[in-house]
């Protein structure tokens, strides 16, 4: 008994620590993605651009890594 709650955990962590290198795969691999899209819309005139949010601007690295960080999550659920 001991030794198969001791595997089920053993299991359970690997599987964690798989979906977390598979998160940040995705990550990485998406976040040029985002990059670009950015970039481009930084270069659109601002009444074609989406929603603006009043405040402070962020930079073009802080602001892709912000999109890709909240839309990649919706693949692990």
């Amino acid at each position: 008994m001991t030794d198969m709650v001791l595997h089920q955990g053993q299991t359970s962590r690997a599987r964690r620590r798989a979906e977390g290198r598979q998160f940040h795969l995705v990550l990485w691999v998406s976040f040029p993605f985002f990059l670009l899209a950015v970039a481009v819309s930084r270069l659109l005139p601002s009444n074609m651009r989406g929603p603006q949010v009043p405040g402070r601007k962020l930079s073009i690295i802080r602001e892709a890594w912000l999109a890709a960080t909240s839309c990649i999550p919706f693949a692990y659920r």
